[in-house]
């Protein structure tokens, strides 16, 4: 079983713990051909693929410059800080749970493709949707390819669509619903609290997955089948 997220947009800086599994992550060749092409832009065409403010332009600019992707320094797991990585709070996990995210949990990455939760990252910004002029394959979900690496397991969805279109095998989808719809933000938190609830207990079958309850959640038995399960409430 594997569990597959979606990374944060924003990334710590600051290398606080590092677990003892640390490694370098699995297409690390691949990654630095990105980096590479990433470091040949000047701002001016950092904004037209990002299609963001001059601010985060500059930002993105000065760090490709100031980090080496091949000297990754800081947990995947423990980079990531957005609301969904708030709601698992991997920092107080006890080193079972952790143990177990290392076995089961993958962060997809525009980047990186594929990242455990202790593979070793530098701060970077590249979503997967991005299209990249000049790069030898300008489509990030062809470059990837990541679904060879999740054929022999089931795949748990937990990522935004960004994300999970990435992969064409075969998933057992998560959705939380609030008021009749998904609503982002309160989306983002669930799915942190499922994989914090996963790990946890160490889940490893979906009935056990069907018993989730956090943030007054619970499963809708009549909008769920062996390939969608859908929580309600919050």
């Amino acid at each position: 079983m594997k569990i597959i997220i979606s990374p944060a947009k924003t990334i710590n800086d600051k290398n606080d713990f590092t677990y003892h599994l640390s490694a370098d992550p699995l297409y690390i060749d691949k990654a630095r051909a990105l980096y590479t092409y990433l470091l040949s832009l000047d701002q001016t065409k950092i904004k037209s693929i990002y299609k963001c403010s001059d601010k985060i332009v500059k930002k993105t600019f000065d760090d490709l410059r100031r980090y080496d992707i091949d000297k990754g320094y800081i947990n995947a797991l423990f980079a990531f800080d957005g609301i969904q990585y708030k709601a698992m709070a991997p920092s107080v996990l006890d080193d079972d749970a952790l143990l177990y995210l290392n076995d089961h949990l993958c962060i997809l990455s525009g980047l990186y493709g594929i990242l455990r939760p202790f593979d070793l990252i530098v701060p970077y910004r590249l979503e997967m949707g991005f299209h990249l002029d000049g790069f030898k394959e300008a489509d990030l979900y062809r470059y990837w390819s990541l679904s060879d690496y999740f054929k022999n397991d089931t795949v748990i969805d937990l990522a935004s669509e960004e994300y999970s279109k990435a992969i064409t095998a075969d998933k057992i989808k998560i959705d939380f619903i609030n008021d009749g719809k998904i609503k982002a933000t309160y989306a983002k938190k669930a799915r942190g609290a499922f994989v914090r609830y996963m790990a946890v207990n160490k889940i490893t079958s979906i009935a056990d997955m069907e018993k989730f309850n956090d943030l007054g959640y619970h499963l809708d038995k009549d909008r769920s089948n062996d390939h969608h399960l859908v929580f309600i409430g919050g």
